[in-house]
């Protein structure tokens, strides 16, 4: 009985995973910083002032809440952290699929080289995935919920 080799299978399936890496983690990090930085107010303090016939007052301050100037460019470059991480993704996918093809011609290793194909697809529409499996719980828990209400 021969051994067969899958080291190409192996590598191939590595580097599917990687880019399915690639597309979750980074993906949720920087776009949890970006709203962040969005929704992120400065405070500032200015005084009450009062005019009474032609008498001004100032006391106390009065908080005031206003966007961050520099936020604009810390989401740009969030932003291009983000893109250079898909382009590395897309990369990584596309080594993990013609890795594959090609051991699956040289070392003749199905389940393998299928398995790191399909794991390639994923990370390329990990977001069409994500909502998917969002939807379906969502609707797993309505249906247990009508259920539970109806007995």
């Amino acid at each position: 009985m021969t051994q067969k080799s899958i080291k190409l299978s192996a590598i191939s399936l590595i580097i599917a995973c990687l880019a399915l890496i690639l597309a979750t983690i980074p993906t949720y990090v920087i776009e949890s910083k970006i709203a962040k930085l969005e929704n992120e107010r400065i405070e500032s303090k200015e005084p009450i002032t009062l005019e009474v016939k032609g008498v001004t007052l100032s006391f106390g301050n009065k908080k005031k809440l206003t966007k961050a100037v520099d936020n604009p460019q810390k989401i740009e470059k969030l932003n291009n952290y983000l893109l250079i991480s898909k382009v590395a993704m897309i990369i990584f996918v596309a080594i993990a699929i013609f890795s594959a093809l090609f051991a699956l011609v040289k070392e003749k290793n199905k389940p393998l080289n299928i398995g790191s194909i399909i794991t390639a697809c994923v990370a390329i529409l990990w977001q069409y995935v994500a909502a998917g499996i969002s939807t379906g719980v969502a609707i797993f828990i309505l249906i247990m919920l009508l259920l539970n209400f109806g007995t």
